[in-house]
């Protein structure tokens, strides 16, 4: 099942690394309530807890934010 919010990606990622909300919550120096927030889409984390979050959970932040990108990237310059 793809994961279609921010929340759903961040508890996917965390379950995938093993940890709980506690623990996760201990590694990013927050609180677990907080965590919780993510998980549940009340709240998204602060840019610098989000690359804290993507380093612990080894995910890039672009999965995270847009969730998992098929394909390449193609860019043409124009000159």
């Amino acid at each position: 099942m793809e994961e279609k919010t921010i929340g759903q990606r961040i508890r996917a990622a965390r379950k995938r690394a093993g940890l709980t909300q506690e623990q996760l919550a201990e590694k990013l120096l927050i609180e677990k309530s907080a965590v919780s927030h993510y998980e549940n889409d009340k709240r998204e984390p602060s840019l610098t807890t989000l690359i804290l979050m993507s380093d612990v959970l080894n995910v890039s932040t672009d999965y995270i934010l847009k969730g998992t990108v098929h394909g390449s990237l193609s860019i043409q310059i124009v000159y």
